[in-house]
């Protein structure tokens, strides 16, 4: 049996962006994206805290170390700079992968910046810091495209997409109930 649980959030984002004349998807930061585990191309669920919105598309990296949470092409219409919106992007697990896996969250303040991080084993970025360190993000790279997984690491949760979820315990225990 396979299960769709939530891989990754960012929680709270501030719209900064909204370009009609682009394709289409939604930029991110790159570090904000590399830190939740987002890569580019893939598919995402956006809530728009602001205007009631849900749609999907897909994550692009934006410039790092900006804060950058840009509307494109025909998402532009759901929503306006300043909006608070919910990025979340979802992977399917075996019941034995779903048993250890933890998603990665992120919850900003209306500058983007980290405010609380849920992450596994990786340290989170100090509060008074705006982005995270790089060495925070390197732990999230792809294991393999997309292959199949056959068995769960005891140090990490591997979702069937082939992406390392390091395990651990938020200091913030009410940050698994935000939604």
């Amino acid at each position: 049996m396979q299960l769709t649980l939530l891989k990754s959030k960012i929680h709270r984002a501030t719209v900064t962006g909204a370009s009609l004349d682009y394709e289409g998807s939604l930029a991110i930061s790159a570090d904000l994206a590399e830190l939740v585990g987002l890569v580019p191309n893939e598919k995402i669920l956006v809530g728009n805290l602001s205007n009631g919105q849900r749609f999907e598309t897909y994550a692009i990296y934006g410039e790092p170390r900006r804060g950058l949470v840009e509307l494109n092409g025909a998402t532009a219409h759901l929503g306006k700079i300043g909006d608070r919106i919910t990025i979340m992007s979802f992977a399917r697990c075996t019941l034995k992968e779903a048993a250890v896996h933890e998603p990665h969250i992120v919850v900003l303040n209306e500058k983007n910046e980290i405010v609380r991080y849920e992450g596994g084993d990786s340290e989170p970025p100090n509060s008074s810091d705006a982005f995270p360190s790089a060495g925070a993000v390197e732990a999230l790279a792809p294991v393999s495209a997309c292959s199949a997984v056959s068995a769960v690491d005891t140090t990490a949760a591997v979702t069937s997409c082939g992406f390392a979820l390091p395990r651990g315990k938020s200091s913030e225990p009410s940050l698994n109930w935000i939604t």
